[in-house]
């Protein structure tokens, strides 16, 4: 079964990553050398291929965890809805936005058809594919900026062979922060050129798509920088966008609703956190950050190296385990680069220049840039990875470094020995930053290259036959300098000592379980290893309160119950939260607080009541006067789960169906969080949830005996599917884009 899977897989993989090429080169040999450059990257790669290693790190617990509790969601058969299992419950989909990648999403629903097939192989088929999408997008914005394919290429390479899929093994900010940005910038770009509208549409469906990958304010602010740059300096282009804008107005409509359609789930999403706060992370409640640094009690990680030296050196053994900051992509092309920038007179390198400046001073986190972020930029105290911004420095280095190139080829023959000095100073440049012996040979072999390079453009450049030798030291330094990296970099072995039995796909993790609706909550302490606290619940099936002592890995808790768990002084108040007891009870006795009523009083009593010694009859049942629509009821004495209350449905998440048997009317009480999306049944009737308990929920129930049903629903599961349907719909206007703009570049030159 593996091996059919594996190469079906390996035929998806190329087959999709190849059609966008091929449709925007017409050339059989481009396509060619493209699709072996993968082959080669899978062949340096072919253990994760193989399935033989895994990813670690953040990327484990961040992709590959979420990935298998998608595919035991997707292989039951429910929608992304309620997970009881953290937290006093809260939807799955605050849990991760995982669900929502769609090449992942493909390989999950993949499983249907490969049941033999470990969820560990199909994760990391879905992860090179993320990365070669990333990859993929890039090239065609090179093809863009250079109109050569051999220049366009090399800087492909760069990212492909790079240490940019080795550093996303660990840390995914890669791929989750670039993931949408060369799409983007290369429809921007060719909609500019060719002045029509159809690629600032696609350009802002993508950038719909890219809200739902991680906290979009990553590549928007590196979007706007872009662009503010762009347009400052060629006023042309702004010109053009003026023009655009006035003439296809109604199109450019249709483009701005298709990206908040895309970015719907997102903004469902932030809409869902009012009733939410996050512990550790810089996240907003009700619009204000949660301490005075606006970061969470977690301390800030930003790029780890100061001057991003990382850019040059392969290897970084750090206290991040190397793995937080810009990625490796050729001492050569770094060297191409400062070439460019001493050099060149086109506008586009010192436009990424700056940009990857201002964005690179932004991921080393001075003090003072961040405190003015924090305060004027709308979401910027989401942020707590500064870090996060250095793949966009490197990716915008690898663009300018085609500049390089392109001077090297293409100059005037006054400027020559303007460009002799420049490749010495910019060698000399490297010689003193770095002390890496290797580097230091590839600087000077990129030296010979350059120079030899430059000598024969003269002669051969316009010759069609013999214009690839002028190419070919420049390649031969490249594959050096990435071939060494790929076969000797310790980058990746480094990382897996310090995340013993990670690397192999033999990890202690449970297998997929049946999906149950628990009847039972127990405490739960942060620090169980292997499997972070956010995803020992659902691993295991459990409804666990996470210890009010140790947030641990909390994203998102119920505001609500956190205030609750910050009031607990006595193990026996954990009662409350449904410890050591039921989850569901019946009383008939109700009280009632005063809207004005304090919380923390509110809170005092509901423990107390909890208490024996203060409490000796059966539980209230406690509402606040604005959130019900009936008056108070006072029954002498309650009943008491589980003499009259029994399970009779818990096989999905989503919906519990219980039956009850009282002789009095009175109350149902869930000790699982409000929200709501949940709704009720009583005897095939809609009743009405109402907040009870300060954080939880219950339904009034009449005397008798009756069939109860709650069920989960909100738009999400709608909006989700929304969401992979642009997702593919992007993907196939990108292709038609492309053939459209195939057409018009040759339409352009016999004209």
């Amino acid at each position: 079964m593996e091996i059919i899977f594996l190469s079906f897989s390996l035929f998806i993989i190329l087959t999709i990553s190849l059609i966008p090429v091929a449709l925007f080169r017409r050339s059989a040999k481009e396509v060619l050398l493209v699709g072996s450059s993968i082959i080669v990257f899978l062949f340096f790669y072919g253990k994760f291929f193989l399935g033989i290693t895994s990813a670690y790190h953040d990327t484990f617990w961040g992709f590959e965890s979420y990935f298998y509790i998608m595919r035991q969601w997707a292989d039951s058969g429910f929608a992304p809805g309620w997970n009881p299992y953290m937290n006093g419950g809260e939807p799955i989909y605050l849990f991760s936005n995982g669900f929502l990648r769609t090449p992942l999403l493909f390989f999950v629903f993949l499983g249907h058809f490969f049941k033999g097939v470990s969820s560990h192989l199909l994760f990391n088929h879905a992860f090179i594919l993320l990365f070669l999408n990333l990859c993929i997008g890039a090239f065609l914005l090179f093809m863009t900026l250079f109109e050569d394919f051999k220049i366009a290429f090399f800087c492909f390479l760069c990212l492909l062979l790079g240490g940019c899929f080795d550093i996303n093994l660990g840390q995914p900010a890669g791929i989750t922060v670039l993931y949408c940005l060369p799409y983007i910038l290369f429809c921007v770009l060719t909609s500019l050129k060719h002045k029509n509208p159809y690629g600032i549409i696609l350009a802002l469906v993508y950038l719909g798509l890219s809200v739902n990958y991680y906290l979009p304010i990553y590549i928007f602010l590196v979007v706007f920088f872009l662009f503010a740059f762009l347009f400052c300096f060629n006023l042309e282009y702004a010109r053009t966008v003026i023009y655009i804008a006035k003439r296809h107005y109604k199109i450019l409509a249709v483009g701005i609703i298709l990206a908040f359609l895309a970015a719907s789930p997102a903004i469902f999403l932030k809409l869902e956190l009012n009733s939410f706060i996050s512990p550790i992370r810089g996240s907003l409640v009700r619009g204000f950050a949660i301490n005075s640094e606006q970061t969470g009690p977690q301390s800030r990680v930003n790029a780890s190296l100061p001057g991003y030296k990382i850019l040059i050196e392969r290897i970084l053994i750090d206290r991040y385990g190397g793995i937080h900051h810009a990625f490796y992509f050729g001492v050569f092309a770094l060297f191409l680069s400062l070439l460019a920038l001493f050099k060149s007179r086109e506008v586009l390198p010192k436009i990424l220049f700056f940009t990857a400046v201002l964005t690179g001073l932004i991921g080393m986190g001075p003090p003072f840039l961040l405190s003015f972020l924090y305060n004027y930029v709308p979401g910027f105290n989401l942020i707590r990875h500064m870090f996060f911004f250095s793949p966009f420095v490197a990716f915008l280095f690898i663009c300018i470094s085609g500049y390089g190139i392109k001077l090297i080829l293409v100059h005037e023959k006054k400027d020559r020995f303007g460009i002799i000095l420049c490749v010495f100073i910019c060698a000399a440049a490297l010689f003193f930053i770095t002390r890496d012996a290797i580097s230091l040979f590839l600087v000077f072999m990129g030296i010979l290259a350059v120079l030899f390079s430059f000598i024969l453009s003269d002669r051969f450049i316009n010759n069609v036959f013999l214009k690839s030798v002028v190419y070919l030291p420049i390649f031969v330094v490249l594959l050096l300098d990435l071939g060494y990296f790929n076969m000797m970099s310790r980058a990746y072995t480094y990382n897996a000592v310090n995340y013993p039995g990670i690397m192999v796909p033999s990890i202690d993790l449970p297998k997929p379980l049946a999906v149950k609706y628990p009847d039972r909550r127990r405490l739960l302490a942060s620090g169980v290893w292997p499997v972070p606290i956010d995803l020992y619940p659902s691993f295991f099936k459990e409804a666990s309160l996470l210890s009010p002592n140790g947030a641990g890995f909390v994203f998102f808790r119920n505001s609500r119950l956190d205030d609750m768990l910050k009031q607990i002084k006595d193990k026996k108040e954990l009662q409350a939260f449904g410890i050591d007891g039921p989850l569901v009870y019946f009383t008939d006795k109700a009280k009632i607080f005063e809207p004005k009523e304090r919380k923390e009083v509110m809170i005092g009593k509901i423990f107390d009541d909890i208490d024996k010694n203060k409490n000796p009859g059966n539980p209230y049942v406690f509402f606040k006067k604005d959130e019900i629509d009936f008056s108070e009821s006072s029954g002498s004495q309650g009943t008491f789960y589980p003499a009259n209350v029994r399970f009779t449905e818990m096989g999905n998440p989503n919906r519990i169906g219980l039956e009850i048997e009282t002789s009095k009317a009175g109350y149902l009480v869930r000790l699982e969080n409000f929200h709501k999306g949940w709704k009720s049944t009583l005897d095939g009737i809609a009743v009405k949830v109402y907040p009870a308990n300060y954080a939880f929920q219950a339904i009034r129930v009449p005397a008798g005996k009756h069939k109860v049903i709650f069920e989960f629903k909100t738009i999400y599961p709608c909006l989700f599917w929304l969401f992979v349907l642009i997702s593919v719909s992007a993907w196939i206007l990108l292709n038609c884009y492309l053939l459209y703009l195939n057409a018009t570049i040759k339409g352009t030159k016999k004209t």
